[in-house]
């Protein structure tokens, strides 16, 4: 006997199983009633790897396929190390021999099949990795609503990506992290040259359907490697930061941009353009994620970054602390100072509409301690965070609604924190330079173990 129940029915049954693929599959071989709705659950999203993308068009070019038009969402995902952790020429290689060009039956079909695809996600593959064929019909696809580009590896010119980003009609969202170009200093200023140069160029990098209509919910220039110098490609993370700002700064109206991760420590030539961004959209900027320096001189020698354009900041992540930076606080207080009195000047209306500034503090000073038998609270009882309390009363004062309201969020990692010494290092935290902050209600202490990392969901 075939269900009987109404059909809206059956699928809010299945629907329960969303995430459930084992049941989703057998519902899909139980019934023809249950084959929609399964196919959905299954399909909508459809996540391959790069060595996977010919199976995957041979599939779709079948003429019996019938899954086609239920894919909204297609994820390329890398199957191996994250690229910035190989060598480029042994990436270059690898990825060359083992890519396998597809020519498809009918390119025509094969592509109008993909016109229900919204939504497309690159994470953790070169380039290269992807063969030409799929690279075409990406072109062709003009339904994309949302790009995401995660730990890309741009082999040589990026600028027909860029184009192709720009030549979106309906894109509503493109979000770019941990981006590496292999370019050298003569191709990246050849590069700069044609993006902001010909007008010609220009009008190719805005396209004609982007322009003003898409924003970025992330823009990610991290370096690859947080500690410059080792980097396998000492210039692949600055290149790809640099091209992706001169890309960002044609459009004819800059997007506005969720959340904006960088580094403190960048290269010359990064920093002029980053300046250049934010002088003209800084305003633009709705939460910030800095990465300090891995030490004290090297905050003493980076090229000064001026933020004092972000000006609708809400929100702000300090990463990247370390308890050793408290050995020569002085630097970092003067740094964090200025850097702090940019952001919140009385005279900048981000005073007003901060909303959380979240901290994260790395205790590496475990084994040191550990082998005098001295716990991590009893450390964290001399350490003044570089007085960023009284740093925070000071710029903040001025505006004292946000001083009262504003949610200060402490993110102590360190791997050897035990679960029953975390009441501890929290009572510690709150009794120290933090009490006032705590008596207003306004800290949050969140513990995090020694492999998690501050991203945007955790704290945003």
């Amino acid at each position: 006997m075939g269900p009987t129940l109404p059909q809206e029915t059956l699928e809010e049954i299945i629907d329960f199983l969303y995430n459930d693929r084992k049941s989703l599959l057998a519902c899909s071989l139980a019934s023809p009633k249950f084959v929609p709705v399964s196919r959905y659950h299954l399909f909508s999203s459809t996540t391959i790897t790069a060595a996977k993308i010919c199976t995957l068009l041979n599939l779709l070019d079948a003429p019996w396929c019938s899954i086609s038009n239920i894919i909204s969402r297609l994820v390329v995902a890398g199957s191996g190390p994250p690229i910035w952790q190989l060598n480029p020429q042994w990436v270059k290689r690898s990825c060359g021999q083992a890519r396998v060009q597809y020519i498809p039956r009918n390119f025509g079909t094969l592509l109008q099949r993909l016109q229900s695809v919204v939504a497309v996600s690159l994470a953790n593959i070169s380039s290269i990795d992807v063969p030409e064929t799929f690279w075409r019909l990406l072109s062709e696809m003009k339904n994309i609503k949302a790009m995401e580009a995660h730990r890309i590896a741009f082999d040589g010119c990026p600028l027909p990506f860029f184009g192709y980003i720009s030549s979106l009609p309906l894109l509503e969202s493109f979000s770019i992290s941990w981006p590496t170009m292999t370019l050298n200093a003569t191709a990246l200023a050849a590069l700069q040259e044609r993006i902001v140069g010909e007008e010609g160029e220009k009008v190719q990098l805005v396209g004609s359907g982007a322009g003003s209509g898409f924003r970025l919910p992330v823009l990610d220039i991290r370096r690859a490697v947080q500690i410059p110098g080792t980097d396998r490609d000492l210039r692949a993370s600055t290149v790809a930061g640099i091209a992706i700002l001169e890309w960002l700064l044609v459009q004819k109206m800059i997007p506005s941009v969720g959340l904006l991760r960088m580094n403190l420590d960048y290269e010359p030539g990064l920093v002029e353009v980053l300046s250049r961004y934010f002088e003209t959209a800084g305003s633009r900027v709705e939460k910030l994620f800095v990465v300090l320096p891995s030490s004290v001189s090297a905050l003493q020698d980076m090229v000064p970054i001026d933020f004092s354009q972000l000006t609708r900041l809400r929100s702000l992540h300090i990463d990247g602390f370390f308890t050793s930076h408290g050995s020569n606080g002085d630097s970092l207080e003067d740094f964090f100072r200025g850097f702090l009195a940019q952001l919140f000047s009385s005279s900048h209306s981000s005073a007003a509409t901060i909303q959380r500034i979240s901290i994260a503090l790395t205790i590496d000073m475990t084994e040191d301690y550990s082998f005098y038998g001295v716990p991590e609270y009893a450390v964290l009882q001399q350490f003044t965070w570089c007085s960023l309390p009284s740093i925070l009363e000071k710029v903040l004062g001025p505006c004292s609604e946000a001083l009262e309201t504003i949610e200060v969020q402490l993110r102590v990692r360190s791997p050897g924190t035990a679960a029953n010494h975390t009441s501890f290092v929290e009572q510690t935290l709150r009794r120290g330079v933090w009490k006032q902050f705590s008596e207003r209600g306004c800290l949050r202490i969140v513990f995090l173990s020694g492999h998690e990392r501050d991203e945007e969901s955790s704290w945003m």
